[in-house]
């Protein structure tokens, strides 16, 4: 049962260690999906400050007009806007969280389809940073702490089937 407690701590740490290395990966992914949606946004504010309108009173004006193309245009633009905002946000919380507080800041601003392609590409990295290696140990004091009470359940189990005496068929009426 230690070869369990052991082999847990040793996974749990080296997959808690990753951490560090995937979130970077991710910051640097969302950071590229920033600069990539950050011209076009520009773009449709210049346009709308060029009519005398807000970025909200543009959008709604195209919402308004007869063509279908238009209006479609308008919903696309709304939504990349609104994906833009929310990955600026969330890229200025990682970028300026400390090392230790990223894991919480990621947890709360999470995009699934940037995290999704982050994991696709991920390549695992040696921890040699303090908060690499933080994460590293205590994924071997948790992961040790799983494989005891795996360890613990696997003995209790095996335990009661041992006491139990087996069950034998009822003799044939004579």
């Amino acid at each position: 049962m230690r070869v369990i407690r052991i082999a847990s701590a040793v996974v749990l740490g080296l997959g808690l260690s990753q951490f560090p290395e995937f979130v970077q990966q991710y910051v640097q992914r969302t950071g590229g999906a920033v600069d990539a949606l950050q011209p076009l946004v520009e773009r449709f504010d210049a346009s709308a400050a060029q009519a005398g309108l807000s970025r909200q009173a543009a959008l709604e004006r195209l919402k308004r007009n007869p063509d279908d193309l238009v209006v479609g245009q308008s919903a696309a633009t709304a939504d990349a806007i609104a994906r833009y905002e929310a990955l600026r946000q969330s890229y200025g919380d990682l970028a300026s969280a400390g090392e230790f507080e990223r894991l919480l800041v990621f947890g709360t601003s999470v995009d699934p389809a940037i995290a999704r392609r982050t994991m696709g590409d991920f390549r695992p990295a040696v921890p040699v940073t303090v908060e690499g290696l933080a994460h590293a140990g205590v994924g071997l004091v948790l992961g040790y702490g799983l494989g005891a009470l795996i360890a613990a359940i696997a003995g209790a189990l095996l335990s009661l089937r041992r006491r139990q005496p087996a069950i034998t068929p009822p003799a044939p009426w004579r």
